[in-house]
């Protein structure tokens, strides 16, 4: 839910401090999204070239962004199914689809740069039956792996503050389902190296987090996480930082559950993961 919430939020115009006119020209219309857009929340940025498609959709070509020491280059973005009138006035837009081609990262504390890689969203909100869907959230590079996401989830309302999440009846948002796969060729990998940088060695550093994450997943059964998917877990684990197969984690409750019962310090945790058909394999 957390990834949902944060792809969603980056895609409306960050924190304006007020509404702002949509430009009447679409060239100069798709410009003033461009920061929106991620990963380019908060850089400078330019485009060599910006060009509108229909009436609702952008394409940018040979972007590039800087923010402190970090640095961002991309060869296309292709934003569509954007309504504008929402995005310039702050406001998350309702649907979206979103492909953002060879990105590279550099700087910013990076011992190298990272990519290319691609990102891909696709989502809509149903505002009368209140339900959010998000198609696909797709991470892909050579050198990373894939990660894809998708998920369904009722009872949900835009804030009319503003942002994703609503503050007020979080009970009334329910997941109908979730899946996600993951087929890691460094990322991970990347991830846990990125914990030494103290200066121990290496491998200890490794499998001290390992033995974390092992020891953790031992108590996952008391939470009512069923047997077959705390073993496909430890499995995962163990070949970490290199895992050998994809890893696939799906969810579809017979019934829809309310998404704050899956708050590990919630009393009905136990009762809800029971009722989740969470199914992992590795």
């Amino acid at each position: 839910m957390a990834i949902l919430a944060l792809v969603a939020a980056a895609l409306s115009v960050a924190q304006q401090a007020a509404a702002a006119p949509v430009p009447a020209g679409p060239v100069e219309r798709c410009r003033g999204i461009l920061q929106a857009i991620p990963p380019l929340t908060g850089a400078a940025t330019k485009a060599e070239r910006i060009e509108p498609v229909g009436s609702d959709g952008c394409r940018f070509t040979g972007v590039t962004g800087e923010s402190g020491r970090r640095k961002i280059s991309i060869g296309l973005i292709l934003a569509e199914r954007l309504d504008f009138g929402r995005i310039y006035d702050g406001r998350l837009p309702d649907a979206v689809t979103l492909r953002v081609q060879d990105i590279l990262l550099r700087g910013d504390g990076m011992p190298s740069s990272v990519g290319p890689f691609d990102f891909i969203t696709d989502y809509d909100l149903d505002v009368r039956a209140k339900v959010f869907t998000l198609r696909e959230l797709t991470l892909r590079g050579a050198s990373l792996g894939e990660l894809t996401l998708s998920g369904e989830v009722e009872g949900y309302s835009l804030p009319a503050h503003g942002g994703f999440w609503p503050v007020a009846d979080q009970d009334a948002v329910r997941l109908r389902q979730i899946r996600l796969r993951a087929v890691d060729r460094g990322f991970i990998g990347m991830l846990l190296l990125g914990q030494t940088s103290s200066g121990r060695d290496v491998q200890a550093a490794v499998d001290d987090v390992k033995s974390d994450m092992s020891a953790n997943l031992g108590r996952w059964p008391g939470f009512g996480v069923p047997k077959p998917a705390v073993e496909a877990l430890t499995a995962y684990v163990g070949d970490l930082p290199s895992p050998r197969r994809p890893i696939m984690i799906s969810a579809a409750p017979a019934m829809p559950i309310p998404v704050n019962w899956l708050d590990p310090f919630d009393p009905r945790l136990r009762q809800t993961m029971e009722r989740l058909n969470l199914v992992i394999t590795y």
